[in-house]
């Protein structure tokens, strides 16, 4: 019996060790093909990473580019402004009707021309001096006097003299 029952496990052997060499080489394979599908997810995820940063990139750009637009749109603003002041430059006196007659006599002297204001659809104009600021519709004006130069008044009468 004890024949009987080595010769099995020599025969047990035989058939078995082909099954545990395939099972080697299954699993052998079953790595392989792990490392091979770890492989392809580290370059899925490179490629997400890139596109990602691409798109950011780009993203980064386009701000950078509206930022540039915004800021070369209120360079020309305040250049058109600065056109628009330039000719009355230093003290006005400003000529405008009121009602439906012309202007004679001006409405306002020796102001400064600020700038100009949109509202409801209409320009005005603003002027400043002595304290006061006002907003006349430009299609009142009738004429602008830019005033010359005037050399300072000096003041007459009598000063006090101080003694040490």
């Amino acid at each position: 019996m004890f024949k009987i029952f080595t010769s099995s496990i020599v025969l047990l052997a035989i058939v078995v060790e082909p099954a545990f060499s395939q099972s080697e080489q299954a699993k052998r394979q079953a790595e392989q093909t792990q490392k091979q599908v770890e492989l392809v997810l580290g370059i899925v995820q490179q490629m997400a990473k890139l596109y990602i940063e691409s798109s950011l990139t780009k993203a980064a750009r386009k701000e950078e580019q509206e930022l540039r637009t915004r800021e070369i749109a209120k360079l020309k603003e305040r250049q058109i402004q600065e056109e628009k002041l330039r000719p009355f430059g230093g003290l006005l006196d400003v000529f405008y009707t009121v009602g439906g007659g012309g202007a004679q006599t001006p409405h306002l002297t020796g102001v400064r021309l600020i700038g100009y204001v949109e509202l409801g659809g209409r320009s005005f104009a603003r002027f400043s001096g002595d304290n006061e600021t006002w907003m006349i519709d430009v299609a009142r004006i009738v004429a602008i006097r830019v005033q010359s130069d005037r050399p300072e008044t000096k003041k007459t009468g009598t000063e006090k003299k101080e003694t040490k």
